[in-house]
């Protein structure tokens, strides 16, 4: 059986640094956010073991205790460079990210 690899959301808007690498400006879940919104939002910046998140098949994007997007996996990416800002040396973050294909009603693995 492939494994889920399960990311739990904070409450939107969740705190990105200023800069942040991926150049979004929140994250987390609330009420009326897309399945594509909520994946675009959230794959970005988690502390994830490479080896094991690539075993994974598919993501499952979870706040309070309810999925509320699910994906299949298509790669994971990073560390990633970090500028901090101007006169400030770019620095490595290790934080991951998870590139996927959003699931939607229909699809036989999202009605599962």
């Amino acid at each position: 059986m492939p494994e889920i690899l399960v990311l739990k959301l904070t409450t939107y808007p969740g705190t990105v640094k200023p800069r942040d690498y991926s150049s979004r400006t929140e994250n987390g879940w609330k009420e009326g956010l897309t399945d594509e919104r909520i994946a675009e939002l959230n794959r970005w910046g988690w502390s994830l073991n490479t080896e094991r998140a690539r075993a994974c098949s598919h993501a499952l994007f979870v706040y309070g205790s309810i999925v509320r997007a699910g994906a299949k996996i298509t790669g994971i990416f990073g560390p990633y460079d970090a500028d901090e800002g101007e006169g400030h040396e770019v620095k490595l973050v290790k934080k991951k990210a998870v590139e996927v294909k959003v699931l939607g009603p229909g699809k036989k693995t999202y009605e599962k």
